[in-house]
């Protein structure tokens, strides 16, 4: 029944689309076009909107009457018929080049006598209606419904109704009722200006509890039953279920209870208009003593003239700055304002900021508006989105919905759709953006045919043994949506272009598919074309009319004019990335221009590239020109440049009107000697530069991911207000750059220095600095850095060295994770204080570190949950450690040349849960005497020990759940043959695994 709920108001929304289709040119034409009657289209449209007339009733009643659930089943298969033919005749019409022609194909009569046909069934079926006791409701009169109000506050701050609060407790505390017993107040206000909000502050206030003896909430709404209501109240007063339905005895029994007691009921969205039935609803309340109070909320005054005993207190819409205290603009989310904005410091955010202040005004003052355009804002962060809502036509329309109201939903449009499905079915998001998907079994191919020809929606994904549609596919000229990610199609037949209604073809990561059907510029109202994944060798020709198009990954620039970067020019409704490909194709400046790029304002990210053979290294002026003529528009999030043989880049690379460019990629630009002044970039966060390998300066600016740039040498000057907001710095395989790095990055969270033996640098100033990484970069100084970090890796005997000094200087109390890869022959000792240095520290990973004998003796850190050890013969082989009583995981590694035995008993922490035992190459006993006090021990695991054969001591501890043995050889044949020198030692262990097989 759920689903017929949801069915109906489908259809409802299906019969709008089904009005403009009647309305639209091919129809309207077919008609004229042999010369029939306007009023058989009139006729339909009229019977059509009779139907929506009733259709909310029937949407309502159906869920207790079975005859209108079927009454509303018929209707909706005439009214897909209906569409199906007016599709038909659409579609045909849209196919040729003359209307006369058209019908000259197939027969015209046939078509008029089904139009007529459905007509007649339509008027029948509406005829039953008056059975049915349906009624016709204007559309959009009725009374929209609401979640129903509780005496609960949500916990969240109200702003500016401190005033309208005492007001109305005084009024609660007043004795003026005009003689009568029971006073009754309505508090009267226009829908969304929080009416049952204050109404709950009243109701919650601690100054009432020792007034009234007890307090009920009932929430009444516009469907008013005076049974139904008394009972609602009936049980609000007692907190228990009433069963009463004759409405005597049920008054009796209310007044009963009411009696000689004084209590506060707040009757809340009230909407009875009618004297008789408020007396009546109100007869057994005046049984309460002198001081009861009936707290009313009504946004009609002629139900406050009805119900009031003293004067109405009416409410007011808030300020503006009360209202933009709602949204509560802000750096930092708060728990207390569910719709706050968390807003970073940059000139979008501002931009932000100032559109939603404008949109708060459109709000005139209503909270509800505000808290729902908030909800959904929140989750946008383009300033195109919140235009477009500030500049909706949506605020113009007067209706009973509030405009900022029918905004949200409007901009939310696909609740009624995603209800269809059944509870806990798993969407994909983009198909919930698109369409639904309509899943096929292994027979698919042999039913579509013969049985699906009205289809709308198909999907063969993962259909992986699909390897070709049949050249009938064509015939489905009625679908909108084809699926056929991930099959093994490798030919698209020239039939699928007859799609002419199709808006979706999903052909993600069809990997044998290298070609387009030729005739693609046919299916105009495609507007999705998902091809990410799709090894295409060319674009077919005349792409540039599909102007309905708004997906489509990437654009592959053919040297025929057909299938050239202007074909690019008529897809100005491009949404989200594109990327452009073989940019070499290009031959002129003015070539580029036709694309339109900077027209394209809904794409965010944007992929430039030129091939990797391309080799028109001596027509650099003209890349250089073509890359100018390319600029995108200011609002572009993600750029990216590749294979470009220009010597600079254009001026608009870097510039900073791109106040919105988050991500920036250059690659494999390898003439270009400089680079623009990048910092200028405002939100930039995400930039990687690689195989660059004429640059040797870069000015003013700071990068996030620099890999393999030969010849940079050095960052020539800094500004302090470059890349306010880069979080990852990332130098890698630059051998010659030396001098400064930025001196001041204040929101990097993650610096990474490798293979840049030349640079002699300080740390940048990175107060927010989380994780610091320097491998083989020997001559960084590590002076300074900030103690909030977290995680340090670094790798070479100098670095380690200077890095043990740097954390006894530091005193990095954040740190929880130490990496030490020494190759280092002078570090002797770890820093003897290190649980006082490092008190947070879980995991200490150190490696090739010889010298090293043992751990200090004044204690590790006291949160040490896991050690690494690779290649430290000295301490692997120590007598004993210190202890570690949280340390659970220990993986050591070899090859540690010598050792013989291990461990040593009393050398490992009681602690222990998992040991790992790693290519220790002269291994050859594992002495379990070493082991057996682990009594906590749960996992062991043994690997590429080639010598190993043999456990010394009783067995291995009994608490071990799994042992695991792989690539040990010698030890594998013993297991395996349950050999009597190792069996009884490891038999009393559940789960024993050799190289995966399990003994």
């Amino acid at each position: 029944m759920a689903t017929a709920v949801v069915g109906g108001a489908f259809l409802s929304a299906f019969l709008d689309f089904l009005f403009d289709r009647l309305a639209s040119p091919e129809v309207v034409h077919f008609i004229r076009g042999n010369k029939l009657d306007n009023k058989l289209l009139q006729q339909l449209e009229t019977t059509l909107r009779v139907v929506r007339a009733v259709l909310d009733d029937a949407e309502k009643k159906q869920i207790t009457d079975s005859n209108v659930n079927h009454w509303l089943t018929t209707l909706k298969d005439l009214v897909y018929q209906a569409d199906d033919l007016l599709d038909h005749v659409s579609t045909k019409a849209s196919t040729q080049k003359k209307v006369r022609n058209l019908f000259s194909r197939f027969s015209n009569r046939k078509i008029i006598t089904k139009l007529e046909d459905i007509v007649v069934r339509l008027e029948n079926v509406l005829r039953l209606k008056e059975c049915l006791d349906l009624k016709e409701i204007a559309v959009g009169n009725s009374v929209p419904w609401k979640v129903p109000s509780t005496s609960l506050e949500d916990g969240s701050h109200i702003y500016g109704r401190d005033n309208d609060k005492e007001a109305i407790i005084k009024l609660l505390l007043e004795n003026s009722s005009d003689g009568e017993e029971v006073s009754v107040i309505p508090i009267v206000g226009m829908g969304g200006v929080g009416k049952p909000t204050l109404a709950q502050l009243v109701y919650n206030d601690d100054s009432l509890k020792e007034i009234f003896d007890f307090k009920a909430w009932v929430c009444v709404s516009e469907e008013f039953d005076i049974l139904n209501v008394t009972k609602i109240i009936s049980e609000a007063v007692t907190a228990q279920p009433c069963k009463i339905n004759d409405l005597n005895l049920l008054h009796l029994d209310l007044m009963n209870k009411l009696k000689d007691k004084k209590f506060l009921i707040v009757l809340d969205d009230v909407w009875i208009q009618d004297y008789v039935n408020w007396s009546l609803l109100k007869k057994p309340l005046q049984r309460g003593i002198k001081g009861s109070k009936i707290l009313v909320t009504t946004r009609n005054e002629s139900v406050a003239t009805v119900v009031r005993t003293v004067q109405a207190y009416h409410l007011n819409q808030l300020s503006d700055e009360d209202c933009c205290a709602y949204l509560n603009f802000t750096k930092r989310e708060s728990p207390s304002f569910p719709n706050s904005f968390t807003l970073e410091s940059s000139e979008n955010s501002m931009t932000l900021e100032k559109v939603g202040r404008d949109i708060v005004k459109k709000c005139k003052g209503l909270p509800l508006a505000v808290q729902s355009l908030g909800g959904m804002l929140r989750r946008k962060h383009d300033a195109r989105d919140w235009n477009d809502i500030l500049n909706s036509d949506i605020w113009e329309l007067e209706c009973n919905i509030i405009p900022a109201l029918r905004i949200s939903y409007h901009y939310l449009p696909c609740f009624v759709y995603c209800s269809l499905y059944p509870k806990d079915y798993e969407f994909q998001f983009c198909d919930v953006c698109m369409t639904w998907q309509h899943p096929l079994d292994e027979e698919a191919p042999c039913i579509i045919m013969s049985k699906l020809l009205y289809l709308r929606v198909l999907s063969f994904c993962d259909f992986q043994s699909l390897d070709a549609l049949p050249d009938s596919i064509g015939k489905l000229i009625h679908l909108r949506y084809l699926n056929l990610s991930h099959t093994s199609v490798s030919t698209l037949l020239e039939s699928l272009c007859n799609l002419y209604n199709l808006e979706t073809l999903k052909l993600f990561k069809c990997t044998k598919l290298t070609k387009l059907t030729t005739g693609m510029h046919n299916l105009v109202n495609l507007r999705h074309l998902d091809i990410y994944g799709v090894p295409l060798k060319e674009m077919p020709r005349g792409m540039g009319k599909l102007n309905h198009l708004q997906q489509l990954d990437f654009f592959i620039v053919g040297k025929n004019i057909e299938n050239g970067i202007k074909e690019l020019g008529g897809l100005s409704n491009l949404h989200g990335s594109l990327m452009i490909r073989n940019l070499e194709n290009v031959t002129s400046s003015d070539e580029a221009l036709e694309a339109k790029i900077m027209d394209k304002k809904y794409i965010d990210e944007l992929s430039l590239e030129w091939s990797e053979c391309n080799d028109n290294s001596s027509q650099f002026q003209i890349e250089t020109d073509v890359l100018y003529k390319l600029q995108p528009h200011q609002e572009l999030k993600s750029l990216s440049i590749s294979g470009y043989q220009g010597t600079r880049f254009p001026d608009w690379v870097g510039n900073c009107l791109f106040h919105c460019m988050i991500d920036l990629q250059l690659n494999d630009c390898k003439n270009c000697c400089m680079l623009p002044s990048l910092g200028q970039l405002p939100s930039l966060k995400f930039l990687r530069i690689s195989r660059l390998n004429s640059v040797k300066t870069i000015d003013a600016g700071g990068l996030l991911l620099v890999i393999d740039l030969p010849c940079w040498e050095m960052w020539c000057s800094f500004e302090s207000c470059a890349f306010p907001l880069l979080k990852n710095l990332n130098i890698s395989d630059c051998p010659k750059l030396r001098g400064d790095l930025p001196n001041h990055l204040p929101a990097l969270e993650w610096l990474e220095i490798c293979n840049c033996e030349q640079l002699v640098s300080t740390l940048p100033r990175a107060p927010v600095l989380q994780t610091l990484n320097i491998y083989k970069s020997n001559k960084v100084a590590l002076d300074v850095f900030p103690p909030s970090v977290e995680i340090i890796r670094v790798k070479g005997s100098p670095m380690v060295e200077s890095m043990i000094e740097a954390i006894i200087n530091v005193k990095p109390t954040s740190l929880r994770t130490l990496t030490l890869i020494g190759f280092c022959d002078k570090l002797k000792s770890l820093p003897t204080q290190m649980s006082a240095l490092l008190p947070k520290l879980k995991s200490l990973e150190i490696s090739k570190c010889p010298e090293i004998e043992s751990f200090p003796e004044g204690g590790m850190p006291p949160n040490l949950s896991r050690i690494e050890i690779s290649n430290c013969k000295k301490l692997v082989s120590g007598l004993a450690w210190p202890s570690m009583d949280m340390l659970t995981d220990l993986i050591i590694n070899g090859p540690c040349d010598g050792i013989k035995s291990f461990p040593k008993e009393g050398l490992l922490p009681l602690s222990l849960t998992s040991l790992f035992l790693f290519d220790l190459s002269s291994l050859e006993t594992l002495d379990c005497k070493g082991l057996l006090h682990l009594t906590s021990l749960q996992s062991l695991q043994i690997g590429l020990c080639h010598k190993l054969e043999n456990m010394a001591g009783e067995r291995l501890p009994l608490s071990l759940i799994k042992l695991e043995i792989i690539s040990c050889p010698l030890l594998k044949k013993l297991c395996l043959m349950k050999h009597r020198q190792i069996w009884p030692k490891i038999s009393h262990i559940p789960g024993i695994q050799v190289d995966g097989r399990w003994v």
